[in-house]
């Protein structure tokens, strides 16, 4: 079971799996409520709320599950579909799904590190995949910048695409991706803190939510990074 968590990214797609079924669930329990899932008892037991600070810190993972509306929903849950896709035909170690892991709690986390008189007065709850999603990506780019040398991975014999040809193709990849999260996320402003109303979604996104992402990704797979090549 290692050695496949290790070859096809399973670990990868399980986590990426697990976040957008989980949402499935908590937006079709909201739903049964009659109101937006957000706003239903369930939503704002699970979302996160800045004057609420790490007093309750479950609140880091679950407020990922909950969603404003079906459109949010699926657009968050198309964008983890997408980078499941992409973590699996790359076959990432397990060790980037641990990254990814600890950058689920860890974008809320930096969101918190903002200070909560200024996140409540911006945003008094946030809720949703797309923080999350965004730290998926950042780990996911720089997973593929930093492909380890093919004997590092497995056997060249049991890996007939590893030639340093497609190697080199995987790096100019994860540093497109790394690029375009960055550009992206630096063209929304972040720091203005306030969300920004999307009609197509029927809520307001959150750009410093994404920046957090891009933040706790880029510490969580430094800090995985770092442990596993002590561990060498």
């Amino acid at each position: 079971m290692s050695r496949a968590l290790r070859v096809d990214g399973a670990a990868w797609v399980l986590l990426s799996a697990s976040l957008c079924l989980a949402a499935i669930a908590v937006t079709a329990a909201c739903a049964k409520m009659g109101s937006a899932p957000a706003a239903t008892p369930l939503g704002q037991a699970l979302d996160w709320q800045p004057a609420l600070g790490l007093s309750q810190p479950w609140r880091l993972w679950t407020c990922a599950w909950v969603h404003g509306t079906a459109a949010h929903l699926a657009v968050n849950v198309a964008g983890g579909a997408v980078i499941a896709f992409v973590g699996w035909r790359a076959r990432l170690a397990p060790a980037a799904a641990v990254a990814w892991l600890l950058a689920w709690p860890g974008t809320q986390a930096l969101m918190a590190a903002i200070g909560d008189a200024p996140m409540e007065a911006a945003m008094p709850h946030y809720f949703g995949l797309s923080g999350v999603l965004h730290a998926g990506v950042i780990v996911l780019g720089l997973s593929l910048a930093a492909w380890p040398p093919a004997p590092a991975r497995a056997p060249a014999s049991a890996r007939g695409r590893d030639t340093p040809r497609a190697m080199t193709r995987e790096r100019w990849i994860g540093a497109a991706i790394v690029a375009g999260t960055l550009a992206k996320v630096a063209l929304e402003a972040p720091w203005h803190l306030a969300p920004r109303p999307s009609e197509a979604l029927g809520i307001a996104v959150a750009p410093i939510a994404h920046a957090c992402g891009v933040g706790a990704g880029l510490l969580a797979w430094m800090a995985v990074r770092l442990i596993d090549s002590l561990r060498r």
